[in-house]
């Protein structure tokens, strides 16, 4: 079991990350809001551990609890659950990921303040954050 008392461990699950828009675009806002919050979290004697997990199978997507692409959780908890109180799991076509599989293929939507994104948000990540631990900006 983890210890999450002095690591915030983050897994960013992906189906594509070389091909997908959605998924590029949402691990820059996750490398931006880990950067943004990087001095707030070592003042809280924190470090965070970054995982990047590429879901190729089915087996990979159950050992994972993976549903969508892409998905950020942090110590085991969606994104969206942290945010919203339960996971949302909406899903809207992509273009990029539609024209590398030649078929109709849908992926991960996210609400955020009042808004649908086709990426996870830099504010959304950093809200989560200090949702579920007491970090300043910097």
């Amino acid at each position: 079991m983890a210890d999450f008392s002095k690591k915030i461990i983050v897994e960013f699950l992906y189906a594509d990350l070389s091909r997908c828009i959605r998924c590029q675009m949402s691990y820059t806002s996750l490398e931006a809001s880990l950067n943004h919050l990087q001095d707030a979290i070592a003042e809280l004697g924190m470090k965070v551990e970054l995982k990047k997990i590429p879901i190729a199978t089915k087996e990979e997507a159950e050992q994972h609890g993976f549903t969508t692409s892409p998905t950020i959780k942090i110590n085991g908890k969606d994104l969206e659950e942290i945010i919203h109180g339960r996971p949302r799991h909406t899903k809207s076509y992509c273009g990029s990921c539609s024209a590398v599989c030649d078929t109709e293929t849908e992926c991960r939507t996210f609400s955020y303040d009042g808004k649908i994104y086709e990426y996870i948000p830099r504010k959304m990540i950093v809200e989560a954050i200090r949702k579920l631990y007491p970090v300043r900006s910097s």
